[in-house]
C-alpha cells in the first residue's frame, strides 16, 4: 500500500528531533528511510516538500540534494504569490546621480537574536549615499532583551523601520514596493519566519534581490539574483551549488559587530576564574564546543572521546542546548569508554557572561557537519584558539572563513586525521 505524503513530513520532523536530542542510533535508522525517499523523489523529477530546506542543510545530504530541496520550496512560494498577485509589481526605479540608493533589509530576527547581535552596526553604517530601511517580519513581543530591537529601531528612525509582522508576505511585499527599494536583501532564507519572507521575495517587490547571512546555502530561487559570500565558503568552482550569482567579498562574508568589541572582548583573565562557574573543575584542560548539540555527529564525537582517553586531565565542555540531549551525550561517552564526569555542560547565559565564561576554554573544537558561526566569532573575539574542519557545503565552511580572515590558517584542519592530530597535541 502507498504511504500518505504526510507520513514523510512526520518522519522528517522525527529525524530532526532525534538529531537535536542526540539519539544517534535511532536517528541513523530513521534518516536512512528519509534519505531513500528523498532520493527517490528527486530522481523522478519531483519537488519534495516533506524535507524542509533548513533541515536538509543540517543533514548529511549532498549539496546537490540540498539545492533541489531549496528549489522545491522556492517553486511553492512562486505558485502561492502568482495566485495572490495576478499583476506583477512595477519595480523599474530610476537611479540618478542625485538620488540615494534605497536598500531594504528583510528579517524575522530583529531583536535578541544572533543575527541582530552580529549585524547591529551594519544598520547604522550605510553612509550618506544610501537610504536604508528595515522590514521586520517579527513583532515587538519577541522573547529576550528588548534592547537589541530598540537599538535598531532607534538607528533606523520611525519612518525607516517598518514592522510587517501582522500582515501576509504578499502584503508586506506591497509595502516594500511602495518604498521604491532598489536593492532588497534577505536575512531570512528558509530559517524561522522563512515562509513569509519567501512570499515577500517571490512577489518580486524590488528589481534587485540578494540573499545574505540568514540562510547558509543557496535559496534555489529564481527571484533571488545574488548571494553574498566569500572565496572560502563558496569557492569559484562551487558556483554550481548556487542558483544565484555570487557576490564575493574579500576576507570573510560573515558579518560580526566589531563595535561591540571593546565592551566584551579582550576580557582580562584576572577578572574571570573557573570557580565562578559551577560546572568547571579547578584544574585540567578545557576542550570546549559551544555549538548547539544537534551539530555534533558520531564521527567527530568519536574523535573527541579518543582525545579524552589520551589526556586523562582533559574535559569536554559543551553547552546544555538543548538540556534534553545531555543524558544521551553522556551515554554515548560511556559507550566509548569515557566516564560521564569528563563531560561538562554549561547553561546558556546572557552575552557578556557567556563570553567571560568562554574565555576560560583552552581550545574550541568545531563540528564539521555544521560549523560554529556566531559561536566562532564569539570565541575568537574572546581570544580562544579554534580548530575547525571544512566539508563541501557552505554551512560547513564558515568557521574556516573566519579563521583565515583572522590570519590563522593553522586553525583549519585538512581532514579528520589532521583534526584529531592537532587537537590531541594541544
Amino acid at each position: 500500500p502507498s504511504i500518505r505524503h504526510t507520513y514523510w513530513e512526520a518522519l522528517n520532523d522525527l529525524v530532526h528531533a532525534l538529531q537535536h536530542t542526540c539519539e544517534w542510533d535511532e536517528w541513523s535508522t530513521q534518516f536512512a528511510k528519509l534519505q531513500k525517499q528523498l532520493a527517490r523523489e528527486l530522481a523522478s523529477g519531483g519537488q519534495p516538500l516533506f524535507v524542509k530546506p533548513f533541515h536538509a542543510l543540517v543533514y548529511p545530504l549532498s549539496v546537490d540534494q540540498m539545492l533541489l530541496v531549496a528549489r522545491s520550496y522556492a517553486a511553492r512560494a512562486i505558485r502561492l504569490t502568482k495566485s495572490l498577485l495576478p499583476t506583477p509589481m512595477k519595480t523599474t526605479i530610476a537611479l540618478t546621480s542625485k538620488r540615494k540608493l534605497r536598500v531594504g533589509w528583510v528579517s524575522s530576527n530583529i531583536g535578541d537574536h544572533s543575527l541582530s547581535h552580529l549585524m547591529s552596526s551594519v544598520f547604522s553604517g550605510h553612509g550618506a549615499k544610501i537610504e536604508a530601511f528595515v522590514f521586520a517580519l517579527n513583532g515587538d513581543n519577541d522573547p529576550g532583551d528588548p534592547i537589541w530591537r530598540n537599538k535598531i529601531k532607534k538607528t533606523m528612525g520611525k519612518s525607516h523601520f517598518v514592522d510587517i509582522s501582522a500582515i501576509s508576505g504578499v502584503q508586506g511585499a506591497s509595502i516594500v514596493n511602495k518604498k521604491q527599494i532598489h536593492l532588497l536583501i534577505d536575512l531570512v532564507g528558509y530559517t524561522g519566519g522563512g515562509e513569509r519572507a519567501n512570499e515577500v521575495f517571490a512577489s518580486k517587490p524590488s528589481e534587485l534581490q540578494t540573499s545574505y547571512m540568514g540562510f547558509c546555502a543557496s535559496t534555489g530561487a529564481p527571484y533571488m539574483q545574488h548571494m553574498i559570500v566569500d572565496r572560502v565558503v563558496a569557492p569559484p568552482e562551487f558556483q554550481s551549488h548556487f542558483s544565484e550569482k555570487l557576490l564575493v567579498l574579500p576576507y570573510s562574508y560573515f558579518c560580526n559587530d566589531h563595535r561591540q568589541q571593546p565592551s566584551w572582548a579582550n576580557i582580562p583573565s584576572s577578572k574571570v576564574s573557573r570557580n565562578q562557574f559551577a560546572e568547571l573543575p579547578s584544574r585540567g584542560i578545557l576542550l570546549a564546543c559551544f555549538n548547539q548539540l544537534y551539530k555534533i555527529d558520531p564521527l567527530v564525537f568519536q574523535i573527541w572521546m579518543k582525545i579524552l582517553q589520551r589526556h586523562p586531565h582533559a574535559y569536554l565542555w559543551l553547552l546544555e542546548f538543548p538540556p534534553v540531549a545531555v543524558d544521551n551525550i553522556r551515554k554515548e561517552a560511556k559507550a566509548r569508554g569515557v566516564s560521564s564526569d569528563r563531560l561538562l555542560f554549561g547553561k546558556t547565559l546572557p552575552k557578556r557572561e557567556y563570553l567571560e565564561r568562554g574565555a576560560l576554554a583552552d581550545l574550541f573544537l568545531d563540528t564539521p557537519l555544521v560549523n560554529a558561526h556566531t559561536s566562532a566569532t564569539d570565541i575568537l573575539w574572546a581570544g580562544v584558539p579554534l580548530l575547525t574542519l571544512s566539508r563541501e557545503s557552505m554551512i560547513s565552511r564558515v568557521a574556516a572563513s573566519l579563521c583565515l580572515a583572522a590570519g590563522r590558517p593553522e586553525m583549519v584542519a585538512a581532514n579528520l586525521e589532521e583534526y584529531e592530530q592537532v587537537a590531541s597535541a594541544s
